[in-house]
């Protein structure tokens, strides 16, 4: 390839009029081994570029969406963990959280990232480098005599701007529940100085109305659980979670087994490959530098290769 634009020589995706994938990928349904080598040099002059972009500027979510599955999930993810999340952690921790006058679009572009990362890696994201933050403003704002209808639009307008997908993961859901846990302990101990008549019922209530509607995702969650084991039973495949996983281990050559006399709270360890994972309601979590960080399946499998 003697054209300006080829992985080894002249791609500057920078400066480019043409994007590379738009004369790569036709070529992807006959010769897809043999592009493979161009991989290497393209995701390194991709990162290249990246050196000095910020998350305010979405060309570059543009220019590498066309990608995601081309490369293998292990050297996505791979790309980016080194190209993409450290910039995101960085502007989480730019990002200021002020009840009175919230700039949101920060957030937004942090969150706009959501289609092209791994779930669990979006999840450690907002969990190292959000939701500190925003549990901390609150505990400040209950501490100084505040609104507590204001208090509760503020908690459900940070509520809405995730997407369904990760409201419904275990992580996320316990960081909501500990902000209505510290609000309803604030209202129990007055602490804040005056507080307005009835601030007490309407956190009970918003507290209520939120645990109801996890009781009725999990009890959708469930019956479309129990369905699924009737039709796997009926097919003669795996009924359960764990087996699940067995079966997918043994196709792709990974060992899982348990660890003996190994839990975490309550919870039975197992080795997966060279990770560690424990099971819990259908989602399964492996082991982090500081936490337990729930994964899809295929993104377990993608780790341990």
């Amino acid at each position: 390839m003697n054209r300006r634009g080829r992985p080894g020589g002249y791609l500057e995706p920078l400066t480019d009029t043409v994007p590379i994938h738009s004369w790569i990928h036709p070529w992807l349904p006959l010769l897809q081994a043999r592009l493979e080598p161009l991989y290497p040099p393209i995701r390194s002059k991709l990162a290249n570029a990246l050196q000095r972009w910020h998350p305010s500027d979405t060309s570059a979510r543009l220019i590498l969406q066309p990608w995601k599955d081309v490369f293998s999930p292990g050297a996505w993810e791979a790309f980016m963990v080194k190209n993409i999340l450290p910039k995101l952690a960085l502007c989480l921790g730019d990002l200021v959280i002020n009840p009175h006058q919230q700039q949101m679009e920060p957030f937004h572009w942090v969150m706009d990232w959501e289609s092209m990362l791994s779930l669990s890696s979006l999840m450690s994201l907002l969990d190292k480098n959000f939701f500190p933050k925003w549990l901390q403003v609150l505990c400040s704002w209950l501490s100084n005599s505040p609104n507590y209808e204001e208090i509760t639009k503020w908690y459900l307008g940070w509520k809405n701007s995730f997407s369904d997908t990760l409201l419904a993961q275990l992580l996320i859901k316990d960081k909501f529940n500990e902000a209505l846990d510290i609000m309803n302990r604030a209202v129990a101990s007055g602490v804040g100085g005056y507080m307005q008549p009835g601030a007490r019922e309407n956190i009970a209530y918003l507290t209520q109305t939120e645990r109801r509607k996890d009781f009725q995702y999990e009890a959708l969650q469930e019956r479309r659980e129990a369905e699924s084991v009737a039709q796997r039973v009926s097919a003669g495949l795996p009924t359960n979670f764990k087996d699940l996983i067995q079966a997918k281990a043994e196709e792709n050559n990974i060992v899982f087994m348990p660890l003996v006399a190994k839990r975490f709270e309550g919870k039975q360890l197992y080795t997966f490959g060279r990770i560690v994972v424990y099971i819990d309601r259908g989602v399964v979590f492996v082991q982090g530098e500081k936490t337990w960080v729930p994964t899809s399946l295929q993104s377990l499998i993608d780790m341990a290769k």
